[in-house]
């Protein structure tokens, strides 16, 4: 019996939402071994409460309502394959979520939510046949999602120089 077979629903749940806490500031700070790690448990984890049968997927599904974003997020990319009715609109959400703060700067988290959660989309509705070949990964056509890109990529150039 592996230790996370030891563990009640509850303890790894919190488990879950403590890695993907970990993993967001992981992100923010660009360390990708940690980030990776994280990831990887969390993955671990959903392997868990999915053996578990419907307690353990009702256990993921309910994450999906929890006040974190990140929890939110990550949750949903491991709910989809089962309960896409539930998981499709948080990670909807989370796509278009304005990633700047009230000053106009560039969140780099929230960033990473459109990214994430724009590309989990692409790839479900990929092996589904869903995406219109005209659009890229984050739904835009080709000239915005370049205009975009260049936009986002000297906002945060601006916020690394800043940092210095």
């Amino acid at each position: 019996m592996t230790s996370l077979e030891k563990l009640a629903l509850p303890k790894l749940v919190s488990r879950f939402v403590d890695l993907a806490n970990r993993n967001r500031k992981a992100v923010n700070e660009r360390k990708h071994r940690t980030e990776n790690r994280t990831a990887w448990r969390m993955m671990e984890i959903t392997r868990e409460l999915q053996s578990r049968g419907e307690d353990g997927r009702a256990a993921l599904i309910a994450m999906l309502d929890h006040e974190e974003e990140t929890v939110r997020m990550l949750a949903a990319a491991r709910v989809l394959d089962f309960a896409p009715e539930r998981a499709l609109p948080v990670l909807e959400v989370l796509k278009t979520m304005n990633h700047r703060d009230s000053r106009g700067k560039p969140l780099s988290d929230l960033l990473h939510f459109n990214v994430f959660a724009s590309g989990v989309l692409w790839r479900w509705r990929e092996e589904r046949g869903l995406n219109n070949p005209d659009e890229t990964p984050l739904g835009l056509n080709i000239e915005e999602f370049n205009r975009r890109r260049d936009e986002e990529m000297a906002d945060i150039s601006a916020k690394l120089q800043e940092e210095e």
